[in-house]
């Protein structure tokens, strides 16, 4: 009688992943990634053979997050940020979720800022960076409470010539920018979202180092008096802002955007103070203009424009300021009765 076929063990690798791990080290890495393979995916993984740990230490898809971790999470993450740079695996994405949920938040900021310097330092600079950082316990405290630590944004990526994307969400921390000079890089695409600036940095001058940046969205950015924003690459802009603190827009000389979306949901102040918004943006054809009215408002022609969606809120506005909202809408209705007349000339 024949003897029934045995599947033959690899020792090494283990019978469950001997096709896996046999494929190419490229394709292994873009499967990890259509997995949606996190750092604790990882981790489990390097634990069966020698030849995981080393798919696993070379991926260039990083997606570390702590939620539903152990205690020692992070000291796995030093060792193999470690080892990556050791090894000068390069870093396409480093995408971080990270919840400060203890006593130690100086320590997690240090962490995170020393495993963005190694992913920059390793293997020639980073493409893609997604930060998010969660603050449960600040959610219940004041925010004069929650000012105390501020996570600082290494000069090392922000001069990192391979970043095209960059997206940072503080969670309604304090974000420290670099001081000046800034450095142009090929950064492409910038968020920032639900972070207050530090000490009303100049945030204008940042952005007009990016030569190459051509999307920036700011989602409840707080802690700017003034904004002034000039580019000559810039395409799509997006301002979305709750903060009174914000008085001045500026936005000038940026010749190629083609759509503006400006929300300011901050009612007007209660002491007076007056709100301005400028804009210079000759080639913009889509226009969004929603929130409250300011006082002051100057748009230059703007023979492009195509669509305009206004949805100004006249509660709590003075008669004077309800005059001045009634001047800006006829300017925008100029603006576009202008593009109008020209198209059919």
């Amino acid at each position: 009688m024949e003897q029934p076929m045995i599947k033959k063990q690899n020792s090494d690798h283990g019978g469950d992943v001997v096709g896996f791990i046999d494929l190419p080290e490229e394709i292994v890495h873009h499967i990890l990634l259509l997995l949606g393979a996190k750092m604790r995916d990882l981790a489990r993984l390097s634990m069966v053979s020698k030849r995981c740990r080393e798919l696993c230490i070379s991926t260039p898809y990083l997606r570390l997050s702590n939620i539903d971790t152990e205690d020692k999470f992070k000291s796995f993450v030093d060792k193999f940020m470690a080892l990556r740079c050791l090894h000068g695996v390069p870093t396409e994405q480093f995408q971080l979720r990270w919840s400060f949920d203890g006593d130690n938040e100086a320590d997690e900021y240090r962490a995170v800022e020393t495993w963005l310097q190694r992913a920059v330092a390793s293997g020639g600079g980073v493409a893609h960076v997604r930060l998010q950082f969660i603050h449960p316990r600040k959610a219940s405290q004041s925010q004069s409470q929650s000012q105390s630590q501020s996570f600082a944004l290494p000069l090392c990526v922000m001069r990192c010539n391979s970043l095209w994307f960059l997206e940072v969400d503080a969670g309604n921390g304090v974000l420290k920018l670099p001081s000046l000079p800034y450095f142009a890089t090929n950064l492409m695409i910038l968020r920032l979202s639900h972070v207050r600036i530090e000490n009303d940095s100049n945030i204008g001058a940042l952005f007009s180092s990016f030569k190459c940046l051509i999307q920036l969205w700011l989602d409840k950015v707080s802690g700017i008096k003034s904004m002034a924003i000039c580019s000559s690459s810039l395409w799509f802009l997006s301002i979305k802002s709750f903060d009174d603190h914000l008085c001045d827009i500026d936005i000038q000389l940026v010749k190629k955007l083609c759509a503006l979306s400006i929300n300011l949901y901050a009612k007007p102040s209660a002491a007076g103070g007056k709100r301005s918004l400028k804009i210079s943006a000759p080639s913009f054809s889509t226009f969004r203009l929603s929130g409250f009215i300011v006082d002051h408002y100057c748009m230059r022609d703007s023979p492009h424009l195509q669509e305009a969606t206004i949805d100004l809120s006249h509660s709590g506005v003075t008669v004077n300021q309800a005059a001045a909202n009634k001047n800006n809408l006829d300017k925008i209705l100029q603006c576009e009765e202008c593009y109008k007349a020209n198209h059919k000339a």
